[in-house]
C-alpha cells in the first residue's frame, strides 16, 4: 500500500516540475546551467577545423567537451 502511495507522490512531483518548467520556458527563462563558451573559443574551434584538426583534439586543446564542439559546427553551417 506504501508502493501505491510513494508511485502517486512522486508522479506528482513530476508533473509539479515539467509544469514549472514549462512555465519558466514560457515566460523566456533558460533552464540549465549557462554556458562557458565564449566568442574566443566559437573563432579558435573554426580556425582549428579549418586547419583540418580533428574534433576531440581540439576539445583536448581548448578544454572543452566534443559535444561544444559539434554545436558550434551546427551553428556555424
Amino acid at each position: 500500500m506504501c508502493g501505491i502511495f510513494a508511485e502517486f507522490e512522486r508522479s506528482l512531483i513530476s508533473e509539479r516540475v515539467k509544469s514549472g518548467q514549462a512555465r519558466a520556458k514560457a515566460m523566456g527563462k533558460h533552464i540549465g546551467l549557462p554556458s562557458n563558451i565564449n566568442e574566443g573559443h566559437v573563432h579558435s574551434i573554426k580556425y582549428m577545423r579549418d586547419q583540418g584538426l580533428g574534433i576531440p583534439k581540439i576539445a583536448r586543446d581548448l578544454k572543452v567537451g566534443v559535444s561544444t564542439n559539434y554545436k558550434v559546427m551546427e551553428h556555424a553551417a
